[in-house]
């Protein structure tokens, strides 16, 4: 079974060589005890590709965690929400310690000068591509599906952008103060 996974994963390699996308990593290669997925990094994104349905693929939840190190300063680091089987048709995640939830939208071609976030919580883009800093000149794009895991409540904060003509459309989740997040970091 393990031969039949390899050979689909060369195949998916090769189609996105192919066609200009390059797997960059390979996050979970198929094995004789565990022959059911292939997960690659490709790009921004990470597919799941199961090898007994050849042409069904999974884009895994992209997440970027937002926090202040230990000298003050909003970093930020790229990952994923951690997902298990769920049923046959589903992965889920765990269940997350919520206060709320709410929605905003911000008109196309805004901006936000530097700020932390008012609560350690999940900001989900639904519309519109935003460009992120922090104080060390860094930066990082959110774009619609994206998940912003926001945990910089103190320090030097961070700016956004918003890019191109769209709105930005999201859901703030504000989460309890502890509990299992399930980000799993690139």
């Amino acid at each position: 079974m393990a031969t039949k996974a390899n050979q689909l994963l060369i195949g998916l390699i090769s189609i996105l060589m192919a066609s200009g996308t390059l797997a960059t990593e390979i996050i979970d290669t198929p094995s004789a005890s565990k022959p059911s997925l292939i997960t690659v990094y490709v790009a921004k994104k990470i597919v799941t590709m199961d090898p007994a349905i050849p042409t069904a693929t999974a884009e895994i939840m992209r997440c970027i965690r937002l926090w202040t190190d230990a000298e003050g300063v909003s970093r930020f680091e790229e990952g994923r929400i951690a997902l298990k089987d769920g049923s046959t048709v589903n992965l889920l995640s765990g269940k997350f310690p919520t206060k709320s939830i709410s929605f905003a939208e911000t008109q196309a071609g805004q901006s936000l000068d530097w700020h932390n976030a008012p609560a350690k919580q999940f900001v989900i883009t639904l519309r519109g591509t935003l460009d992120f800093w922090n104080k060390l000149n860094e930066h990082f794009v959110i774009t619609p599906g994206d998940i912003l895991l926001a945990e910089d409540v103190t320090g030097t904060g961070h700016s956004w952008k918003l890019i191109g003509y769209d709105p930005w459309r999201r859901a703030y989740v504000i989460l309890e103060a502890d509990g299992d997040l399930a980000f799993i970091k690139n």
